[in-house]
């Protein structure tokens, strides 16, 4: 109860715009504070409940468009497991146990360079420096405090500060984000009003029109208070906010991409056409067919903030129907963006009022990574409102540079005319540094090509009868700086306890070019909205029963923009047409009345009138009906829509009659064992001219079936099996024909089988019968996807087991890789001149084993090049001991068992074009030719154990077995390993320890275009290490280790098969002196005979990095403790090579301060 209490007192106040769902609403993946619910827009309504048991909020009455609802949020989930150590951590086969004889006793205090009473606080501060006679010298630091307490006896402190800048953002395959790089100061009143500064979320108050959701890095102030203290029915609320903006608001469909049955990833761009950003993490909404997703592996989709993809589970079918809007935050920091925002409630007896303003600006003097010439800024001065104009050359004449991708300009001669033409070179004449962008099919002079440059390289490409032939040209396209502001004023009257009149105004501002005067006539709109609401009035005899009625007008003037979106994701495609096509002003009316007891028994009808220039002049009525008798229960809704407008057809406007039908009736019984259903619906939009009724599109037009049956709500399983059959109707030749008919079958199950067993499954079958030709583009098609989860533990938990399979139709991706310079030591590459050419190719980068030669890091670049693929995914993890108290039993055969234990893992990803139905649904099928797999990620690992908790002695036998594939633009690269592993150690009385090593291994790598660096590498390798350790303080080893290897892959009919024997003779010295200083100590001498080439990448594998003949390798490694909370580490490497005229040296010293 006392951690319960002491986590209301931290708990944090959110608000988020819904949807109704009669299955309740996951407002958030943190667990609620009771009590703290509340509807804020529109304001009032009955109080929602929350189950704190499924973590989902249901609402007493249903509602036709969003509502704003504000909670607070615990720090931690309540219905999920907590754990300071998750003992399947201890249980799995990566991390195998090793005996450590000499560690830092844990002091029952922690150490802290200075007290802080009544502050609690954890982190370090850290600062280092690094030398070497073969690198430069570089610094590095870091810092990271957590600080949580009061500071006097009202304010409250909560702080997490870091100085280190994460470059990328966590993977969004989980419901809940660790936003590990958050740094923020958080001071808090007892009266409720809190100053936070760092990184925070501006998110809208209460308002109509004026909504955002920003993450920034600034200041936020929010006061809570009195207006009045002399009258108790006075409140009111300040926030003031101003911060640095971290990205950009964006909403695109992505229907354009969506193909049948596949389910990703798909690509998000930005909405001038960016093509690879970067999604700021827990910023996306994700809606299909209308409905809010939710994030995780084990629900809706998962998301790549990297790479900004999106890829949806076997929870969600995806047809060439379906229709998916991502909202999202990216970054863009061309420009310094300052975003300011100001709110403030009051509330005085039945009045209330507030008001809003945002303000999102660029600097326009300030550009942040953008080097603007003044050819540059005149062309943005013309450009006015259109981005596309924007574009400037991005050819820079930077000089002759080494280990950089240049161009040389050059006159080429073609059918008889000049062409001057930028040429990729390596010598001297290469003066240009060239960003090319794609610009479209036959649009531009340069494609792509293949070559084996550390970096993108791009040829001329000569035109065909004057229509370029490529796709890219050398120019950029300049962002323009932006300005967004909104103002809000409203206000409300409750006349009632369930009646309020409300009103709001709202004017907008946005200039698209910050540098142009032109197209300035349309920055500014205004919009107002003016209503009645009724928040449910009892009804006299009708227990239970509630009079529900709202009523409102809305106008927006055409040059009206909002900040981000504030009607419904498909608001304008229910009234047939495309969002914001042009600027005409906007006239809604809406009507809304009925009665209410509960999702299961209401009846309501709305009205709505819409008159958008000439896009839109009609009307939109719905019903929604449920009731319950018996076991009988029937839910019904109905949607009518008629709009005329003018469409721009052949080159002409014509006007045309858009006609919407919808319609949903679900009929079921509800038994004590399962719920039978059969459910109807229809969704026909028919778009015709006026003159001739002809159909000239249709956004749907289907009739569907659907037979189910289910569990009941009190059943112990949870199951589902359906069955579908629809049909879509397609215009042709101006009537709608039948086009489509496809089945769908779903089962679903979640059991817990017993106490030890529980079962997931969910299976999607779908064919597509096409009954028109073959014209449609859309053929004959199946689609078969699933995924079945099992977890299991048999005989009293001694063995464990853990299954995971999915199977379904993606896409897969053609990567780009290439390597950037970082500081010395802080890379995973090194470079080395093979051809002594001093050009940096790809095939002479290799792993780096010495720390020194760190310099690179590969980093992926993203292409827009998919592949249709068939993905499955497996994964099996298994652990088998025997029980404890056979450990103390009196069988002998007992006690022998119980010193035996084992742990297995086995994962398979792949992604392949075969379609046979045995490859699909069995992971480890070998019968897929290699031009059939595109990519595949396979690793077993498996460990067994004998005396494991005995020190005196014991044995551990390791296999892994690892086979990775991988599509690049290139062709593939792939690397095949087999290990086997045992490790025998045996105590020779008190102060003796000796260990065997030995262990057989095979790598196979191979690429069809570098293909320098195919080998196929065989190693046996044996290691004996002798420890002695009279005491504690000190341990002193010495070890041999013996290693042969071969090559047995040739690359020509005269290579020699390369050979090596490593002879390495060593010792190590462990010094710890518990409270003040640990000491390792450590040199060996590696012998080498080697036959082969030494240039190559066999060569620096079978080497090791280092030379044939004697090597010498030292170390020493000294932490100090110099006092409470302050320690010093050093550290300095060595080596020597036969054949280098000096020894390389590198060493780092870095001080530490604990808080």
């Amino acid at each position: 109860m006392c951690g319960l209490a002491t986590a209301q007192v931290q708990a944090q106040t959110r608000c988020k715009w819904v949807k109704y769902d009669r299955k309740g609403v996951a407002l958030d993946t943190l667990s609620l504070v009771a009590g703290s619910l509340q509807i804020k827009s529109p304001p009032g309504g009955k109080k929602p409940t929350y189950d704190i048991n499924t973590n989902r909020v249901s609402f007493a009455q249903p509602f036709a468009d969003s509502i704003l609802v504000c909670y607070q949020v615990l720090p931690f989930l309540l219905n999920k497991a907590h754990f300071k150590r998750d003992i399947a951590t201890y249980n799995d086969s990566v991390k195998l146990n090793q005996n450590t004889f000499l560690t830092f006793d844990t002091p029952d205090k922690p150490e802290e360079i200075f007290k802080t009473p009544g502050i609690q606080k954890s982190g370090s501060l850290t600062r280092g420096v690094g030398v070497g006679n073969q690198q430069s010298v570089f610094v590095n630091s870091a810092l990271n405090l957590q600080l949580e307490g009061k500071l006097t006896k009202d304010i409250q402190v909560l702080a997490t500060i870091s100085d280190q800048q994460v470059p990328f953002q966590p993977e969004g395959n989980t419901q809940q984000l660790q936003e590990f790089d958050k740094v923020f100061i958080q001071f808090r009143h007892k009266s409720g009003s809190r100053l936070t500064v760092g990184d925070v979320v501006f998110q809208n108050q209460p308002s109509q029109f004026l909504r955002y959701y920003k993450n920034v890095q600034g200041g936020y102030l929010e006061l809570d208070y009195q207006a009045f203290p002399e009258e108790k029915q006075s409140h009111a609320e300040t926030k003031v906010g101003i911060a640095i903006s971290k990205g950009k608001f964006a909403s695109v469909w992505l229907n354009d991409q969506l193909r049948e049955g596949v389910q990703g990833p798909y690509r998000l761009q930005g909405p001038n056409g960016e093509r690879f950003i970067i999604i700021l993490a827990n910023s996306e909404k994700v809606y299909l067919d209308g409905q809010l997703l939710q994030r995780g592996f084990n629900f809706d989709y998962t998301i790549d903030y990297n790479n900004a993809q999106v890829t949806f589970n076997t929870n969600v079918v995806i047809t060439q129907f379906s229709r998916v809007r991502v909202d999202f935050e990216y970054a863009d920091r061309n420009y310094n963006r300052t975003i300011t925002t100001a709110s403030h409630y009051q509330q005085f007896r039945k009045f209330s009022l507030y008001g809003n303003y945002f303000s999102s600006g660029d600097n326009p003097n300030n550009p942040l990574g953008l080097d603007l010439s003044d050819a540059d800024i005149d062309a943005l001065s013309l450009a006015g409102d259109d981005p596309t104009l924007a574009l400037a050359s991005s050819i820079d004449s930077v000089g002759a540079l080494a280990n950089q991708v240049l161009y040389r300009r050059k006159d080429t001669v073609v059918n008889g005319q000049i062409f001057n033409i930028l040429q990729y070179a390596v010598d001297s004449s290469a003066i240009f540094r060239v960003s090319f962008t794609e610009v479209g099919v036959n649009r531009g002079d340069y494609q792509l090509l293949q070559s084996t440059a550390n970096g993108r390289v791009f040829g001329w490409v000569a035109p065909v009868n004057g229509v370029p032939q490529g796709s890219f040209a050398p120019v950029k396209l300049v962002p323009t700086p932006t300005l967004q502001k909104m103002m809000t004023v409203g206000a409300a009257y409750q006349l009632s306890k369930q009646d309020k009149i409300y009103a709001e105004m709202a004017f907008s501002e946005r200039d698209l070019n910050r540098f142009s005067d032109l197209d300035n006539a349309d920055n500014q709109g205004r919009a107002w909205k003016v209503g009645y609401l009724n928040q449910g009035r009892k009804i006299v005899g009708w227990k239970g029963y509630r009079w529900l009625a709202d009523v409102s007008l809305e106008w927006n003037e055409a040059t009206f923009l909002p900040i981000d979106r504030y009607r419904s994701v498909e608001f304008d495609r229910d009234w047939s047409i495309n969002a914001d096509t042009s600027q005409v002003n906007d006239l809604i009316f809406r009507g809304r009345a009925g009665v209410r007891k509960d999702a299961n028994n209401q009846l309501m009808y709305s009205y709505n009138h819409r008159v958008r220039g000439t896009q839109v002049n009609g009307w939109q009525q719905k019903l929604v009906a449920a009731k319950r008798l018996g076991i009988w229960q029937l839910k019904t809704k109905g949607f009518l829509m008629n709009n005329r407008q003018t469409l721009p057809l052949n080159g002409a406007l014509t006007e045309v009659v858009s006609q919407w039908q919808r319609f949903s009736g679900d009929l079921s019984q509800h038994y004590r064992w399962a719920v039978l259903g059969y459910n109807y619906s229809l969704d026909q939009n028919r778009v015709a001219t006026l003159a001739s009724d002809s159909v000239v599109t249709t956004a749907m037009n289907f009739d569907q079936h659907r037979w189910y049956i289910q569990n009941a709500d009190s059943a112990r399983f949870q199951w589902l099996v359906d069955y579908s059959v629809r049909y879509d109707n397609l215009p042709v030749e101006g009537k709608l024909k039948r086009g489509l008919e496809s089945h769908t079958v779903n089962a679903r199950l979640n059991a817990r089988l017993n106490r030890n067993q529980q079962v997931k499954l969910i299976m999607t079958y779908r064919t597509i019968d096409n009954k028109l030709d073959t014209s449609n583009n859309v053929l004959n098609a199946d689609n078969i996807m699933g995924r079945i989860d099992w977890n299991a533990f048999f005989f009293n938990k001694s063995l464990r087991s853990q299954l995971t399979f999915a199977t379904s139709t993606g896409r897969e991706l053609r990567r780009e890789f290439v390597f950037i310079p970082v500081n010395g030591g802080q890379g995973t590459h090194t470079w080395r001149d093979d051809n002594e050419d001093g050009i940096q190719d790809l095939n002479e980068f290799y792993l780096a084993i010495n720390l020194d030669e760190r310099n690179f890091i590969k980093v992926f670049v993203p292409t827009d090049d998919f592949i249709s693929a068939f993905t499955n995914n497996f994964s099996y993890r298994a652990g088998l001991r025997a029980p404890f108290s056979w450990r103390k039993s009196d069988s002998r055969l007992r006690q022998f068992v119980s010193k035996w234990s084992a742990n297995a893992a086995w994962t398979i990803v792949r992604r392949m074009t075969d379609d046979d139905i045995y490859n699909r649904f069995v992971p480890f099928s070998n019968r897929i030719a290699a031009i059939d797999l595109l990519s595949t990620r396979e690793i077993i690992r498996s460990t067994l154990f004998f005396n494991r908790a005995n020190p005196s002695y014991g044995f551990t036998f390791n296999f892994l077995q690892s086979k990775q594939k991988q599509l690049l633009t290139n062709g593939f690269e792939a690397s095949d390993q087999e290990t086997y592993g045992l490790i025998l150690r045996r105590n020779l009385g008190k102060s003796f320890n000796l260990q065997l090593d030995a262990s057989a291994d095979n790598k196979f790598v191979r690429s069809d275009f570098l293909q320098t660096r195919n080998y196929n590498i065989i190693s046996r390798e044996g290691k004996p290490a002798l420890a002695f350790q009279p005491n504690p303080s000190w341990r002193l080893t010495g070890f041999y280790r013996l290693t042969q290897k071969m090559n047995t892959l040739k690359r020509g009919e005269t290579d020699t098969l390369e050979n090596a024997q490593v002879q390495e003779f060593g010792a190590e010295l462990r010094v710890n002196i518990v409270g003040k200083r640990s000491i390792v100590m450590r040199a060996s001498n590696i012998r080498i005979d080697y036959r082969g080439e030494l240039n190559n990448a066999v060569a620096y594998e079978m080497l090791e990095a280092l030379q044939p003949g004697s090597n010498w390798r030292w170390s020493v490694n000294w932490q100090q403790r110099l006092g409470n909370g302050l320690r010093l580490t050093l550290v300095y490497e060595g080596r020597n090579t036969a054949e280098a005229p000096v020894p390389i040296h590198s060493g780092r010293a870095q001080i530490t301060a604990l808080f």
